[in-house]
C-alpha cells in the first residue's frame, strides 16, 4: 500500500507542477561506414549523410527532421524553375548568400557539398561594419578565382554584397 501511495504522490506532483520533461535526444556514436542517405528537410532542402546514424544525429542535434529519406546520395538538380522567390542561406562560417529559390540552393550546395545552417525567406541582409583587425583570409570562389581580404568579417561582407 505504501508503494502505491508513493507512486500516486509522484504522479500527482508531476501533474500539478505541469512539468513535462522531454526525454534527451540520444546522440549515437556512428561507425565509419559510407552507406549514403539523402534526407529531404521540411524546408525542401536536401542533404546527403554518410549513413543513417549520421542523419539521426543531425536530426537530434538540430531539431530538423527528415521528412523523406532515400538510400544513396542526393541528386543535384540540373535545371531549376525560373520563378524568383528569394531565400537567404547562412553557412557555418557566417557567410550569407541570396538564392532565387529553394531549388537553386539545393543545386549549388549539392554540387559544392555545402550546407546552409540557417535558411530565411527573402534576400540576405549584409552587416555594415567590421572590426579594424588585420588577420588576412583568402577566399577561393566556385569559378576558381581567389581574393584576399583583411579579415574574415570583410570577406563575409563582400561575399554578401556580391552575393557570392
Amino acid at each position: 500500500m505504501k508503494i502505491f501511495l508513493f507512486f500516486f504522490a509522484l504522479l500527482a506532483i508531476g501533474g500539478i507542477s505541469g512539468q513535462n520533461v522531454p526525454e534527451p535526444c540520444p546522440m549515437a556514436m556512428c561507425i565509419d561506414v559510407y552507406d549514403p542517405v539523402c534526407c529531404t528537410l521540411a524546408d525542401g532542402l536536401e542533404r546527403t549523410f554518410g549513413n543513417d546514424c549520421e542523419a539521426n544525429n543531425y536530426e537530434c542535434g538540430t531539431k530538423q527532421k527528415c521528412v523523406e529519406r532515400t538510400k544513396g546520395e542526393c541528386k543535384c538538380p540540373e535545371v531549376c524553375p525560373l520563378y524568383y522567390l528569394p531565400i537567404c542561406c547562412t553557412y557555418d562560417n557566417g557567410n550569407k548568400k541570396t538564392y532565387g529559390n529553394t531549388c537553386e540552393v539545393n543545386s549549388e550546395n549539392c554540387k559544392l557539398k555545402l550546407y546552409c545552417t540557417d535558411l530565411t525567406p527573402g534576400q540576405c541582409e549584409c552587416i555594415e561594419f567590421c572590426p579594424d583587425l588585420y588577420d588576412p583570409v583568402c577566399c577561393t570562389y566556385a569559378d576558381g578565382t581567389c581574393q584576399t581580404y583583411p579579415n574574415a568579417c570583410e570577406a563575409s561582407v563582400n561575399n554578401c554584397r556580391e552575393n557570392k
